[in-house]
């Protein structure tokens, strides 16, 4: 970026000019180490393997829907999915395919659902999606959205025709239907 510098009663003079280029150093390292700041904060937040938000950013996300949900007097839902047999997969086919298998996952997870919803990498096959808004009925119709598309999604082992299903094991939970305590 740039900063520009006017002054309407003459020219600057030599000192002025050293001073206003020394702020402008210190204006341009004080936006770059937020800049830095703020992009470490996001890689921390981050799953590394599916770009997904981690365990600790999705708590904290569902914390505040919990609450901003409770405040507002409006529902909400948490969905949490659990790749079935996928130990079994990674021993089979190895990490670098379970590693594919997890970030088509969450691209299906990612396409699948609203933008205001939070999806997150939760475990190591687990994933939990929170639904802001989102009462019980409405979350059980993205539960089969989303077993409609992992249905017709599976890992293709390199050189082979043969496609291995995913299945999934999804669990939902809504505010205040449910519950009314997050923890619960």
């Amino acid at each position: 970026g740039w900063i520009a510098i006017l002054r309407w009663d003459g020219a600057f003079e030599s000192t002025d000019v050293e001073m206003l280029g020394g702020i402008g150093l210190e204006v341009g390292t004080a936006l770059e180490n937020a800049r830095m700041y703020s992009i470490a904060r996001q890689m921390a937040d981050l799953d590394p393997v599916t770009g997904l938000l981690n365990h600790r950013a999705a708590q904290q996300r569902f914390e505040f829907a919990f609450e901003l949900a409770r405040k507002e007097s409006e529902p909400m839902s948490v969905v949490m999915l659990d790749l079935n047999n996928f130990k079994h997969f990674n021993d089979t086919y190895g990490h670098l395919a379970g590693d594919q298998v997890l970030k088509q996952m969450a691209r299906v997870v990612r396409e699948t659902i609203r933008p205001a919803d939070v999806p997150a990498r939760y475990g190591g096959d687990e994933f939990l999606v929170v639904l802001p808004g989102v009462g019980r009925a409405e979350a059980a119709s993205l539960v089969e959205a989303l077993y409609a598309r992992v249905a017709g999604e599976g890992y293709a082992e390199p050189g082979s025709d043969r496609v291995i299903p995913y299945t999934l094991s999804i669990g939902v939970a809504s505010y205040p239907e449910d519950t009314d305590r997050r923890q619960e």
